[in-house]
């Protein structure tokens, strides 16, 4: 399955990671070994896949430590293991629509409407500290995903974090019995239910890319004068607003003596806002 766009993974086990390395063609990522998790990439280098190790700590620290290490941009995340639940049927797949840390009763509510587009159903996940065999009604229950989601939308947002859980146990199926082998048949026979939504993200992304890229004349404007930070970001604004306005005036500035950035700002403003 080929992908456009940036696509970032953290999975738990090994087990669960298998179906999407063979999937995505990804290969171990020895530049990575520094990082203490184990790291695949695909050729091209827009899809990454970390372990974490089971918890919600590990979680955190593997999500943290990709973002850190990855390429700048717009990029999809997913948490994607998994869960037990009751009265939904093992092998099901459920996309969180709340994820709630059972310790703290700290909530997160990723975005529902692309799963919701791409018709996967929705339930609210639990993280606990501890393998359980207590099933809230209609809930998912694991250890991961409260560790992952807060860090995970610090970069992409509420959009573009996700958790996708495979119902693996419950009150006819103990998670004791649960082998690395059952683990991975569940998640390889589940990714089928993920692709109409990845597919909807690459739309997503390709948007987001064009939004946050540098504007036509940013950079002819960054070498004519010195902007601080600060500058740089209503630079941009200001060009994207142009260019959405039609406004063909911007180009003429370029030409102007003007005396620094902050003069060039309140140039843009003028022509744009008189």
């Amino acid at each position: 399955m080929n992908l456009e766009g940036q696509f970032r993974w953290v999975v738990a086990l090994r087990a669960e990671a298998k179906p999407l390395i063979r999937k995505f063609a990804l290969h171990s990522d020895a530049s990575a070994s520094v990082s203490g998790f184990p790291v695949f990439r695909n050729r091209e280098e827009n899809i990454r896949l970390i372990i974490s190790g089971p918890g919600k700590v590990a979680s955190a620290a593997a999500t943290a430590w990709l973002a850190a290490h990855s390429p700048e941009g717009p990029a999809a995340w997913w948490n994607w293991g998994i869960a037990g639940a009751a009265n939904i049927k093992k092998g099901e797949v459920r996309i969180a629509g709340r994820v709630t840390d059972q310790a703290s009763q700290k909530s997160w509510y990723p975005q529902e409407i692309w799963p919701k587009k791409a018709g996967l159903p929705i339930a609210e996940v639990i993280t606990v500290d501890q393998p359980t065999d207590e099933y809230p009604d209609g809930k998912m229950v694991e250890m991961e995903a409260s560790g992952f989601l807060p860090i995970a939308q610090r970069f992409a947002g509420a959009e573009l974090a996700h958790v996708c859980k495979v119902v693996s146990d419950g009150p006819e199926h103990n998670f004791r019995e649960l082998t690395s082998e059952i683990v991975e048949k569940l998640c390889q026979d589940a990714l089928e239910a993920l692709q109409p939504i990845l597919y909807a993200q690459e739309e997503i992304l390709a948007e987001e890319l064009v939004r946050v890229s540098d504007p036509e004349l940013y950079s002819l404007f960054i070498e004519r004068w010195h902007f601080s930070s600060s500058s740089k970001v209503q630079l941009r604004r200001l060009l994207q607003q142009a260019k959405a306005n039609q406004n063909d005036q911007v180009s003429a500035i370029l030409a102007e003596e003007l005396t620094n950035g902050r003069a060039v700002i309140a140039r843009l403003r003028e022509v744009l806002w008189s």
